[in-house]
């Protein structure tokens, strides 16, 4: 699935499990969602993403369910605005965030978000899955970078991984990134800066244009 060349959504598709998803712009309004994917039973997303560790930590104190909420939400919020300020004041049309919702219900699935660095022509994606093994972190990564190949025009995208992530691991592989091992970087968007450990994957311009050939070719045969 790949976005159009003006950037334009794709059709809602079917998940693994039978879902009717869309991709959507990302709202305010989505935080509560956010804090329920990362506060549910058995939920995978603290275990591998720090802003959803946070928001457990923030909240473990807290006397009451309702308490909880509330500290849960506004860790979430005040990460989120922090991350949306830097990025927009690096390069203030270079962020591109959406949420992929059922249609019907509008449950959170997961987000796929991508952004120019502040080194020069290199962007990045980062994304989550609220329920893994469903194949959408694939379908997230694929629209997301062909919509940012297509408008930002950068000559690479990274994909930084947490290093006990088999999955996303996996997914970078098999959508051609290339590995090129584990490096630590500050992260962006926190309150007291720290260094962060991730498996790094890119691909190149060079690559996507290959890949998207074949695919569109492919589509022409069948």
């Amino acid at each position: 699935m790949n976005g159009s060349s003006d950037g334009s959504l794709p059709s809602p598709f079917s998940s693994a499990s039978g879902f009717q998803l869309v991709f959507r712009p990302w709202r305010w309004s989505d935080i509560d969602d956010l804090w329920r994917a990362a506060s549910e039973p058995g939920s995978h997303l603290p275990v591998t993403l720090g802003w959803a560790k946070r928001a457990i930590e923030s909240a473990a104190n807290a006397a009451s369910a309702e308490e909880a909420d509330i500290l849960g939400r506004r860790s979430l919020r005040s990460y989120v605005v922090r991350r949306v300020c830097g990025h927009i004041a690096r390069s203030p049309h270079a962020l591109i965030s959406y949420v992929l919702v059922d249609g019907e219900t509008n449950t959170l699935f997961g987000s796929p978000s991508g952004w120019m660095t502040e080194r020069p022509g290199i962007a990045e994606i980062g994304l989550w899955v609220r329920y893994p093994r469903q194949g959408l972190g694939r379908e997230m990564v694929a629209y997301l970078e062909s919509l940012m190949f297509r408008t930002l025009r950068p000559t690479a995208i990274e994909l930084s991984v947490h290093p006990d992530n088999t999955a996303m691991i996996g997914l970078a592989r098999s959508l051609g990134y290339r590995d090129s091992g584990v490096v630590e970087r500050s992260q962006v968007g926190n309150p007291q800066p720290f260094r962060e450990r991730s498996r790094l994957f890119v691909l190149t311009a060079a690559q996507w244009h290959v890949k998207h050939r074949a695919l569109v070719m492919s589509k022409r045969v069948v």
